[in-house]
């Protein structure tokens, strides 16, 4: 592993579907801010999790002019996920010296 990287891992055991007319492949769309640092660890923060790819941007433009949003504006991502689908199934090497 890269020096200097985090990984983030969530758990999303707990959502509750306000429309189950949705199905089985519902999706929530997830806000990252990631600032990628050489000297440090990365920042990688979670803005907010989404029902729809609208909202998301919608909530991008809301924080954009932020402190510290504004001196980065290349640094937001949305990545969207499907409920009730496990997303990391290969588990994780740690290196020792962080152990």
């Amino acid at each position: 592993m890269p020096k200097g990287i985090v990984f983030f891992c969530m758990e999303m055991n707990h959502f509750h579907m306000k429309d189950a007319a949705h199905g089985p492949n519902k999706k929530v769309y997830l806000v990252w801010f990631v600032r990628e640092r050489d000297e440090a660890e990365n920042i990688e923060i979670l803005v907010g999790i989404y029902e729809s790819e609208a909202d998301a941007t919608a909530a991008i433009e809301r924080v954009r002019e932020k402190p510290g949003f504004v001196d980065f504006p290349k640094g937001f991502e949305i990545d969207s996920y499907e409920l009730g689908r496990d997303n990391w199934v290969d588990g994780f090497v740690q290196e020792p010296s962080r152990l």
